[in-house]
Formats: C-alpha cells, sequence, structure tokens
C-alpha cells in the first residue's frame, strides 16, 4: 500500500512539474511573438498599457474606455475600432492586467486607486479631456468615480451593463452573496495558470467552441487568460471590492445636464437553472433593472436602452451585438460636441 502512495505521489508531482513547465515556456514565448500594440508607460514605478487609435476632430471629446473586473484591453477589440471611425478612443490594462505591470505593493486594487492610476497614464502621455467615459461592469465604478473627481474633464458617460455599488445587499438572498464567491474564484485561479490547467482549458474552449471574434484575436486572448499574472491582478482587484463600492457610496455623483447613456443586457438572469433554489429570473430581471434605472438618475440628460436579448458582455463578444454599444458611444460623443458647439 505504501508503494502504491509513493508511486502515486511520484505521478501526481510529475504531472505537476510538466504543467508548470509547459506554462513556464508557454508564457515566455507568448511575450516574444505578442508585444504590446500601443504603449507602455511609466506612471512612478510601473508602467501601464495604453493603447489609442482614431482621431477626434477639433471639439469632439475623447473616449476613454473601462473594462470589467479581469479584463484587459483586448476586451473592447470589437468596439475599439468602429469608435475610432469617429473619435479618439483610448483603451489601457490596468494594473496587472494584460501588458501592464502589476502596481505597488500592498496598494488595496480599488476604484479609487485606479482612477488616480489612469489620470496619471492620461497626464502622462499628454491627452487632455475632454473625455467621454465609457465603463463596463466594474468598470463603471471607476469611469463614475473618475467623473466626480475631475468634472471639469468629463463631457459626458456611457455605462454598459455597469455595476451598481448596492447591487450584492440588493440581489435577492442568497445570490446577494455572489461578491464573496467571486473573491473565492479569483483566488484559485493564479495557481491554476501557473499550473497550466487554464491554459490547457483556454485551447480545448477555442478548439471545441470557437469564439465569433476574428482569429487574429485568439492568440492574444489566449496569452492574457492563461498568464500567471494577468490572474493576480485580478484577484488584487476582486479584493478590493468592497472597499471599492464603499468608496462609490461615499459620492453623490451629479452630471447636470451632460449627456449619458445607460445600456442595460437583461438576459444573463433568464436562465433559472443557474440561479439558486427560491430566486427566479423574474427577481433578478427586477433588481438589476431597477439599479441599471437609478443610473441614470447622475444626469438630466439621459438615455436608458434595454437589450433583452443580450447577456452580461455580449455586445463586446458578439460582432452582432457588438453596434448597440458603438451607437451608444456615438450618440454621446456627438451630444456632447453638439452641446459645446451650442455653449
Amino acid at each position: 500500500m505504501s508503494n502504491f502512495l509513493i508511486g502515486l505521489a511520484s505521478v501526481l508531482l510529475g504531472l505537476l512539474f510538466l504543467g508548470w513547465a509547459y506554462q513556464t515556456l508557454a508564457s515566455a514565448q507568448d511575450r516574444r511573438k505578442y508585444p504590446p500594440p500601443g504603449k507602455l508607460l511609466d506612471i512612478g514605478g510601473f508602467r501601464l498599457h495604453l493603447y489609442s487609435t482614431g482621431s477626434s476632430p477639433a471639439g469632439r471629446p475623447i473616449v476613454i474606455m473601462e473594462s470589467g473586473p479581469g479584463m484587459p484591453a483586448l476586451f473592447w477589440s470589437l468596439i475599439q475600432p468602429e469608435v475610432a471611425k469617429f473619435a479618439r478612443v483610448i483603451t489601457y490594462d490596468r494594473a496587472g492586467l494584460g501588458w501592464s505591470e502589476p502596481g505597488p505593493v500592498g496598494v488595496p486594487r480599488t476604484s479609487r486607486q485606479i482612477v488616480d492610476e489612469l489620470r496619471a497614464l492620461l497626464s502622462r502621455a499628454g491627452i487632455t479631456g475632454p473625455y467621454v467615459l465609457v465603463g463596463y461592469s466594474f468598470g463603471g465604478h471607476h469611469v463614475r468615480l473618475f467623473a466626480n473627481q475631475y468634472p471639469d474633464e468629463v463631457a459626458g458617460l456611457v455605462l454598459l451593463d455597469a455595476s451598481h455599488e448596492d447591487q450584492f445587499q440588493r440581489f435577492p438572498k442568497p445570490y446577494g452573496d455572489m461578491g464573496n464567491q467571486a473573491v473565492r474564484f479569483y483566488s484559485l485561479l493564479p495557481t491554476l495558470a501557473r499550473l497550466g490547467v487554464l491554459r490547457l482549458a483556454i485551447n480545448a474552449f477555442l478548439f471545441f467552441k470557437p469564439p465569433n471574434w476574428p482569429r487574429a484575436i485568439w492568440p492574444l486572448f489566449k496569452m492574457h487568460f492563461s498568464d500567471v499574472g494577468h490572474w493576480q491582478g485580478s484577484y488584487a482587484e476582486a479584493l478590493g471590492t468592497l472597499e471599492s463600492e464603499a468608496q462609490m457610496r461615499a459620492i453623490h455623483l451629479r452630471l447636470g445636464d451632460k449627456p449619458l447613456m445607460v445600456l442595460t443586457e437583461l438576459a444573463t438572469w433568464d436562465n433559472a437553472a443557474s440561479l439558486p433554489r427560491g430566486v427566479t429570473p423574474g427577481q433578478m430581471r427586477a433588481a438589476w433593472l431597477a439599479m441599471q434605472t437609478e443610473h441614470t438618475g447622475i444626469s438630466t440628460n439621459s438615455t436608458h436602452i434595454v437589450a433583452e436579448k443580450n447577456f452580461h458582455g455580449t455586445f463586446a463578444l458578439d460582432p452582432q451585438r457588438a453596434p448597440q454599444a458603438v451607437d451608444a458611444i456615438r450618440q454621446v460623443v456627438l451630444a456632447c460636441e453638439t452641446k459645446k458647439s451650442a455653449s
């Protein structure tokens, strides 16, 4: 029996070593093969990746895009080229994500820290406002906080299925524990990446269920989402969730009559089998719609679009739905331009 256990342990250790070696070699190859498309700019001891495309005519604001938790700038691959046809658009990797370097050790990855870093990055790049800020999911916290801290630099906002600071308290129980579950989930991912498990899983996903994205994006997707550092950065952001929500509750953002577009995706909640016992799709839809409607109240010049058939993030992942987000951004950009011309 003892020999069997020793043999089994040896096999497991061997598999772990092979997984680690596979991941280490593949990651090194990825970094050589796929350099960042934008610039790595030092903002005080670490560098962030900024990717700028398009141009804005005089009087037209620059579009700044903030992705959701654990999402690199790659998330906007279907959106950025289309927005660049009518405005200058900036995407970037937050510290520890994508091509960016990790942020300061021991500094919580909260919305306030992320806003400070974004402001420093724009300053370092010489990119001045006015801006139209676009926030997806948890990125909605960051753009609202930025607009609150730097109101003179923000011309308008687009919130794409953006998080609400009270969502985990207002979702029906036990779904309200989703925040803690997400933190536990993110805590596992760096180890799974280090052992090559995520890389193997992503390879299988791309082979058996390829996404609708252009094929040129696939290897970049695999590089980022199988990278140990990327998931360490994602976990750090997850740990800052509660403090970020508290920071949002402490502000009382009012945009006046600045243009605001809120795009809400409701099909996320339609799969009853994915919900805890006792929680219905109708409850989740109603709670989410109520919180999204509250977002519209921060401006007297807001528009709310409800996409009944969209899942969370569909607008960025499905080429057929991407025009919804592009059109929302275009409407706000042009409204800002018209407003400035009239003033």
